[in-house]
This record gives structure tokens, sequence and C-alpha cells, in this order.
């Protein structure tokens, strides 16, 4: 189980996280206090490295409507950091500024 804090920024495309384990009970205590109007959403995730970069590659377990998102994340210093995608997978299309996949608004529940 993990816990991410998404921290405001004036940047549309950095975000600041705050990313921890927690365990099974903690989460189900924070699960009582969550916003009914969201889903939680439940991904399988693996991190590797490629070129030097830590990358996160999430597949999207539920709710059922994201059966099938894959969403790869890279985690920058900076930027202006160059990044080089990993060859071995397809990359259908750059998401970066597209809030409609953002965590918070895709547990919105419709």
């Amino acid at each position: 189980y993990s816990l991410t804090r998404k921290l405001p920024t004036d940047n549309l495309i950095a975000k600041l996280e705050d990313e921890r384990r927690i365990s099974k009970k903690r989460y189900i205590k924070l699960h009582k206090k969550a916003d009914p109007k969201r889903n939680t959403l439940l991904k399988r995730r693996v991190i590797f490295k490629w070129w030097g970069k830590k990358f996160e590659l999430d597949f999207f377990v539920s709710p059922k409507k994201f059966l099938g998102l894959i969403i790869l994340e890279i985690e920058l210093k900076s930027k202006n950091e160059k990044v080089r995608l990993p060859n071995f997978l397809p990359i259908e299309k750059e998401i970066t500024q597209e809030s409609k996949y953002s965590n918070s608004n895709l547990a919105k529940k419709s």
C-alpha cells in the first residue's frame, strides 16, 4: 500500500509529490475517510531504471473502466533534464499536460 500526496506548485508540468509506503491497517483507516465522490484507484506498478533514470509503469486495475490503461511516469530533477524513453515500450502519446490523466481526475466518479 502506498499513499501519495500531490503538493501544489506554480508549474503545470512539474509537481511535487510526497509518496510513502503505508501499512494495510493505515490504508483501511484512511480509506474510511476517503471522499465518497471519488473512486479508489488500484494499479500495479513496475519500477525500473533506463539510462540512469527511474521510471514507474502503472497498470490500472480498478475501477474497471480503466482496466488496460497504462501510464509511464518519470521523476526528473529539473524540467530541462533530457529523457531517453525506453525503446522496448510502445509509447502511444504524451500526456504530461493532459489533466484528465491526473490521479485526482481519474478518481472522480462519473
